[in-house]
């Protein structure tokens, strides 16, 4: 009797593992279409080497050190 309810048990365990998993707070039991588009990939990082501004450079003056 013992084996016949760790076996139903595990079995039941086995099967209710199968049905809906909720990942992240996303239920996967539906179909979404809007959630299957992957957006495209995108730059993370600065590129190297990027043009120069446009337009004259400006130096700016350093401020006055105080006390002179």
């Amino acid at each position: 009797m013992r084996r016949a309810l760790v076996l139903t048990a595990v079995f039941g365990a086995f099967l209710a593992g199968l049905g809906c998993n909720h990942i992240a707070g996303k239920c996967d039991c539906t179909h979404d279409a809007a959630d299957a588009v992957i957006p495209g990939p995108s730059q993370p990082y600065p590129t190297v080497g990027q043009p120069a501004p446009t337009g004259p450079v400006v130096p700016v003056a350093p401020a006055p050190m105080p006390g002179n």
